[in-house]
């Protein structure tokens, strides 16, 4: 039998389900599109902001640099800034190249919330010292590096304390900022002025949750006294998780039927990365991106259709750039029969959002007969396997000639 809070409970969520929800006023650009913590937004700003000609001729890179490396002088004219640089396939967020006889380079390395890739080998975290590595950054007159993040933290990949490495925390980023907008920053594109002040307010009153001296009364009229009852809304999250959690073993469970038993149906040749979640040969890939055939195991939402596809990435987990990405999805299309290529769709972008290839037509996800879904699902991934296995395997072979 129901408890009277059980009961109380039941019918709070009840309520709630039936009324509006409360009124979110955003007080940023940044906030009123959802970026605030999200890193690659932060990092297309910043590089924008990096650009010559925004601020003042470079005054925010000057800054950057005159702070975190006081001892680096006149390095000479600005060549480029590129965001996620593939020069060396790994793709830092941004990087910074100077006409020099050894093209002087400054990478940015920027961390909103997640931590450093880990090493596939050691588990240990190594993105950081990685990129040192891959452009040759051996000391500070070969280049040097910015490891932005929340709280100014170093990387924990670099062992120990190296001049060429600085980090630089989201905080002295807003400060310095601030400090240009208060040296009466001048700037022909008054747009960006307007910018940064939203910017630094992003960083401090949302990033960072500091209390805002402008901030207005907040309204609260119409919203459930019972929400304010701490007890109740504890007992709420409490059944959310529980739900969750099961949600957590569904999915497990999903992941290791869709790919049982591929080796009958398949052959000997393939494997299951799950690493990865690829089912794919030892031999499928491309410039250092394994290729493979892959789904969306977060798909335990009724009536949510869930994907089946192509998707490439390397061990770090980094997406396949894009013109790599064309050369496979365009040999692929070439090759395919006409009646199998209706079957797929193409709309990978650079973000990631989608997958080289994904199989269309596929059946929502049906909480009533959700093991039935599975095993449909099951049975497209091995078709489109199939179907696309002589194909990868011609694209691969060509490419290693």
């Amino acid at each position: 039998m129901i408890s009277k809070e059980d009961k109380e409970i039941l019918e709070l969520i009840e309520q709630l389900a039936e009324m509006r929800l409360p009124q979110q006023t955003p007080t940023t650009l940044f906030d009123a599109l959802g970026f605030v913590k999200l890193e690659a937004p932060h990092s297309k700003f910043i590089a924008w902001l990096l650009t010559p000609g925004i601020l003042n001729e470079g005054w925010l890179l000057q800054k950057i640099i005159s702070k975190k490396f006081p001892h680096i002088k006149d390095i000479g004219p600005l060549s480029r800034i590129e965001r996620e640089d593939s020069s060396t396939g790994k793709r830092p967020d941004i990087v910074i190249y100077w006409e020099t006889e050894k093209r002087y380079r400054l990478i940015i390395e920027n961390k909103v919330k997640a931590k450093e890739n880990k090493s596939e080998e050691t588990g240990e975290p190594e993105q950081v010292n990685m990129y040192l590595k891959e452009y040759d950054i051996n000391t500070l007159d070969d280049g040097c590096l910015i490891y932005l993040n929340k709280d100014g933290d170093w990387p924990t990949s670099v062992k120990e304390r190296k001049e060429r490495v600085e980090p630089l925390s989201y905080k002295e980023l807003a400060d310095l900022l601030d400090e240009g907008i208060k040296e009466g920053l001048e700037n022909e594109n008054s747009k960006a002025k307007k910018f940064v002040g939203d910017y630094i307010e992003t960083i401090r009153y949302k990033l960072f949750n500091l209390p805002n001296p402008n901030m207005k009364k907040p309204e609260i009229d119409g919203i459930p006294k019972a929400l304010f009852n701490s007890d109740k809304i504890s007992k709420i999250n409490q059944w959310i998780e529980r739900v969750d959690d099961k949600k957590v073993e569904v999915n497990k469970w999903i992941k290791l039927e869709i790919v049982k038993d591929f080796r009958k149906e398949l052959n000997s040749e393939f494997e299951f990365d799950e690493e990865y979640e690829l089912l794919k040969k030892k031999n499928w890939s491309y410039k250092n991106y394994f290729i493979g055939i892959t789904y969306n195991n977060d798909v335990i939402k009724d009536n949510e259709v869930g994907f089946i596809g192509l998707h490439g990435c390397d061990k770090s987990k980094r997406l396949i750039p894009p013109e790599y990405a064309k050369e496979i999805v365009d040999y692929i299309f070439k090759k395919l029969k006409s009646n199998d290529k209706s079957k797929y769709l193409n709309r990978y972008d650079k973000n990631g959002k989608y997958w080289l290839l994904e199989k269309k037509g596929l059946e929502p996800f049906n909480i009533d007969n959700w093991e039935n879904w599975v095993e449909k699902m099951r049975i497209e991934m091995i078709e489109m396997t199939k179907t696309l296995s002589p194909i990868i395997d011609e694209f691969v072979k060509s490419k290693k000639k």
